[in-house]
Parts: structure tokens; sequence; C-alpha cells
């Protein structure tokens, strides 16, 4: 399957591609092969990340982050943890303009996408619509130039 191999850093700017028919009418995809049932009535656009859970997570969350109780995180960083089950967390993690994080090691490693903005490394720049995974272990120094949106996901591919 697409990318399955936990051990190797990936980086997708999904940006750059192009949209696939799903089989449901009006339905457009980039991770083939996957089958879900989405819908909307104004349309829009969804972020779906399958085989991310660990076996007996089976809880559904639905948030409304408008509305919702944003926690201050480290440094300057603002926090809205979404789940968390067994060595995995989710959150979606708001970066003000010119924030720094220090250098770091997740060992179970982790997967983010960047919703809004753009995110920076030692190894290069993800703007909007990049999806990236860091390997158990690996290190980086995150950075932003704007104020940037991302969701973040730790400490579950060591279950994989």
């Amino acid at each position: 399957m697409l990318n399955m191999d936990f051990s190797q850093r990936v980086v997708c700017n999904t940006r750059d591609m192009p949209w696939q028919p799903s089989p449901a009418q009006g339905v457009w995809h980039k991770p083939p092969g996957y089958t879900h049932a989405p819908f909307s009535k104004q349309g829009c656009v969804i972020f779906v990340k399958l085989h991310q859970f660990a076996e007996g997570d089976s809880k559904q969350v639905t948030f409304d982050t408008h509305s919702a109780d944003w926690r201050p995180g480290r440094q300057s960083l603002q926090v809205l943890p979404l789940h968390s089950f067994e060595t995995q967390h989710v959150a979606l993690v708001r970066w003000p303009a010119g924030s720094r994080f220090p250098d770091h090691t997740h060992p179970g490693g982790e997967e983010i996408y960047v919703i809004r903005g753009c995110l920076q490394d030692e190894s290069g720049s993800y703007p909007a619509g990049t999806w990236l995974r860091n390997p158990p272990y690996s290190r980086h120094q995150p950075f932003t130039a704007e104020d940037t949106l991302i969701w973040l996901q730790t400490g579950h591919l060591s279950l994989a």
C-alpha cells in the first residue's frame, strides 16, 4: 500500500497531486484504493487518514474547532487535543508567526498535515496541503514564519 513503510520519512504536497474520481458521484480523492462514505450538503474538502487506529481504538470524536477549548502549549503554541489512546495522541496545533520549537525526538514517530500557513524545519518547507511522516526516533526542529495550523498525530508508529 501507498506509504505503508513506517520506518521511512515521507513528504507529500497534496497540492501538487492530481485529483482522482471516486466511485461516489461528486467525490474526488488523492489516496488510491480506499473506500469511505463522506458527504456534505454545501461541498467541502476533508482530510481522511486511513489505517490509523490501534486495535481496540474505536472511539469516534467530533469537534467544532471554532468553539472548542484550545489550551496553551509549549513555547507560544496553542493545542486542541482531539484524541488519545495508549501511546498515540492527535491534536490541532496553532503556531503563531515566528514560533520556534526546540530540537526534539518522537520515539513513536509523528505525522503532520499542514492545514494553513507553512511549517518549516531543517529539512525543508511544508506549505498548506502538505502531509509528512517522521519515523520513530527521528529528530527535527520545526518553526514558522507565518501563522500556521497543523494536524498532529504522535506515538502511533511504534504500534504499526
